[in-house]
């Protein structure tokens, strides 16, 4: 039998956000509001396209805070031929 492992991940750029879910672990109390560096974050993602993810999840805490950040990270991704998804709380839309 041949299995075929999809190498997927979630990627927490951020704690900080402008709610507190009961089910998130950045709504912890004393977790504190931790940003990674954009270029940090860069590296990261062309780490995981050498190792062959096919899939990113950007969570933990509200990830659209940083927009413009994520936006770039989400090119980056398909530029590596990566699929990516932004896990929201929806704050933006109206």
């Amino acid at each position: 039998m041949i299995m075929n492992h999809i190498r997927k991940t979630a990627f927490g750029y951020s704690t900080q956000c402008n709610i507190k879910c009961e089910h998130c672990v950045a709504a912890e109390d004393g977790y504190g509001h931790i940003k990674m560096e954009l270029p940090r974050a860069r590296d990261i993602i062309d780490e995981m396209a050498a190792a062959n993810v096919k899939a990113i999840s950007f969570t933990a805490g509200e990830p659209l805070i940083f927009l413009s950040d994520i936006l770039s990270l989400v090119r980056l991704c398909k530029k590596h031929g990566i699929y990516s998804r932004v896990v929201s709380n929806g704050f933006w839309a109206t």
